[in-house]
């Protein structure tokens, strides 16, 4: 009977672990900023983000983005960020969620399809080009 009862336990904990990594994973980005503060504005949105090492290989982005390039493809193929593979896809976010400053001001005072200028005041050494999509 204990072994049973101890069993149950260990099915229940790998449960809830399994719970917690889905959710980092489908917030990745938030796992990538150390520095992150609440916002107040009880709203979703949603956007993507390529994530690169050095502002030189932003501003290359940027500018194959204003030439029409695919925000999902170059994504794909240039972000080193763990939504890469969704096309730079992070999701929804709460407006009023844990982010840092300037950031959701920033992806608000873009159009649906907008992209921002490379940015790296997110407290990590890399740069970030987000698109909002929603």
């Amino acid at each position: 009977m204990k072994k049973q009862f101890t069993f149950i336990k260990l099915i229940i904990l790998s449960i809830i672990i399994i719970i917690v990594i889905g959710f980092i994973y489908k917030n990745c980005l938030l796992t990538m900023h150390p520095t992150v503060r609440p916002t107040k504005t009880p709203e979703r949105i949603r956007r993507s983000v390529i994530i690169v090492e050095t502002k030189e290989e932003a501003e290359e982005i940027i500018e194959e983005l204003k030439k029409g390039g695919d925000f999902a493809t170059i994504a794909k193929n240039k972000s080193i960020g763990p939504c890469k593979e969704k096309g730079g896809d992070v999701g929804d976010f709460l407006k009023d969620g844990v982010f840092p400053p300037g950031f959701v001001n920033t992806i608000l005072a873009l159009k649906v399809g907008e992209f921002t200028p490379p940015m790296n005041n997110i407290g990590t050494k890399y740069w970030y080009i987000y698109k909002r999509t929603e």
